[in-house]
């Protein structure tokens, strides 16, 4: 370990504090200036136990920097602490207009006191994690680092929406902990957030103030199930939402300011699925609907964007799926033998599963858009499923005007599959009693079971061949003409 006992002007040229082995820097009562052009390079850690240390110039430090007194950017705008270990600040670090580079693997923001610093920028590899509050005062240049605030907060006072850079990093957080934003216009700041905890996720939130009155707006993205944190997905209005994102959630704060401010979610439908609405946890509390969206692609994203918002009282926010809607189209009216075609107007998420009842003289019923030839006037409801397991329904008649029952004149009971039964060939008839009579009046056959008929036997006897006369009380499905009658011969031939 070397003690720095005087050590006032570091101009122009290089001081290095360099061993075989990894060397302390421990300043223990002294004022240490680096100007402007001059160099302070250390092969190990900074330790300011006491005194003061300026830098306006290069400050590289291969270990950990601990301030425990003071350290500052010397009223400078050229003062760069480059470090390669952790930054411990237990006292005051006055960052005039410095730049906090933090270079190394897995580094900690962490000290008993809150650091503010002017430019902080992230590098080389591993996670920056905070074990404190910390503030940027100009710039934060994530570069391609996550930035763990953990159960704390970064918060950028800088109003300018460039404050924040980034090229694939992110700010990741825990509980309350967030990433803050100071704002003063009504421009679109980003909320660069995201978690490799689980499923690596990047979803970024934009927000956008509704006056350039001073705000400060605060964003977390949680990267798991919001039932896992007591938000329960089945608690939601259901007149205005079906489902509720079940992958993540974002946490949305006010600390300052009273305005409403326009919220911006991005997802990416391939992977998160397809949302339409925004959800809010609020009143009983439950998910409910906040305003009419608007949806359209931006940032390499898919985004849902709702206005005005101003209720940040309680703050999970989720992506969400409204109701789906289905008219299955206006009553049509054909000719017995005629096709309807029926053509749906649907609203909602990809469609995952059609079902028609009853399939009766459907040509498909699991499709949206079926071909219908009835054989009597009749009554469809159609239910549709979306891929978040939302349903809508509605129903839709088509009327068959000079229905006709089909019945064959004759018939041949050879055991050959071939018109083998005497009966009503319509698959639309509601109810049925048909009695077949022999040439001298006697009943041979009788039945009221839609889809039975006569075998051309009596009391297990075949029958002769010939003529016999029919009579039958029959309805179709879905009229409303109600029971009707017919009779006639037939002849049963072999």
């Amino acid at each position: 370990m070397q003690t720095i006992k005087s050590l006032k002007y570091l101009l122009t040229f290089c001081f290095i504090i360099q061993a075989n082995a990894q060397t302390m820097f421990f300043n223990n009562g002294q004022q240490v200036s680096i100007n402007e052009g001059g160099i302070l390079y250390i092969n190990g850690d900074l330790h300011n136990q006491a005194g003061n240390i300026d830098n306006a110039g290069f400050n590289f430090i291969d270990g950990d920097v601990t301030n425990d007194e003071t350290m500052t950017g010397f009223a400078a705008n050229t003062g760069l602490y480059e470090v390669k270990g952790d930054w411990f600040n237990n006292n005051i670090f006055t960052a005039d207009q410095s730049t906090v580079l933090l270079n190394g693997g897995n580094q900690l923001i962490s000290g008993t006191a809150v650091t503010t610093f002017y430019n902080l920028n992230l590098n080389g590899s591993g996670i920056k994690t905070q074990t404190v509050n910390a503030f940027v005062t100009n710039e934060l240049d994530l570069n391609d680092v996550e930035l763990a605030t953990n159960l704390y907060d970064m918060t950028v006072t800088n109003t300018n929406t460039d404050a924040i850079l980034r090229n694939t990093g992110f700010v990741s957080s825990l509980g309350d902990g967030a990433l803050y934003r100071h704002t003063n216009s009504t421009d679109r700041y980003i909320y660069p957030t995201g978690s490799s905890l689980g499923i690596f996720r990047y979803r970024p939130i934009v927000l956008t103030a509704v006056s350039s009155d001073d705000h400060t707006f605060g964003v977390r993205l949680a990267n798991n199930d919001p039932n896992d944190d007591s938000y329960n997905r089945d608690e939601l209005d259901t007149e205005e939402l079906c489902a509720i994102n079940p992958n993540f959630y974002h946490n949305l704060y006010r600390r300052n300011g009273t305005n409403a401010a326009d919220i911006a979610m991005f997802f990416d439908a391939s992977d998160d699925g397809a949302w339409n609405r925004i959800g809010h946890w609020q009143n009983q509390p439950r998910w409910e609907n906040t305003s009419a969206p608007s949806e359209y692609f931006d940032l390499g994203f898919d985004a849902i964007e709702v206005f005005a918002w101003d209720d940040y009282t309680l703050r999970p926010f989720a992506l969400a799926a409204s109701n789906p809607t289905l008219n299955a189209g206006v009553d049509q009216f054909i000719q017995s033998g005629e096709v309807a075609m029926i053509d749906p107007t649907y609203d909602g998420a990809t469609i995952d599963q059609v079902t028609w009842i009853p399939a009766t003289g459907l040509d498909c019923n699991t499709c949206i858009d079926p071909n219908a030839s009835p054989g009597g006037t009749t009554t469809y409801i159609v239910e549709v499923i979306d891929e978040n397991a939302c349903k809508a329904s509605d129903t839709i008649i088509i009327n068959v005007e000079g229905a006709q029952l089909l019945l064959p004149n004759a018939f041949s009971p050879n055991q050959d599959d071939v018109n083998d039964i005497f009966k009503p060939l319509n698959t639309n008839l509601a109810t049925m009693n048909l009695i077949i009579y022999n040439r001298w009046g006697e009943e041979v056959f009788s039945t009221s079971t839609i889809g039975s008929g006569w075998d051309g036997t009596f009391k297990g006897e075949e029958q002769e061949l010939g003529v016999y006369i029919y009579y039958i009380e029959y309805s179709f499905e879905g009229d409303n003409m109600g029971t009707q009658t017919d009779n006639g011969n037939l002849t049963l031939i072999r």
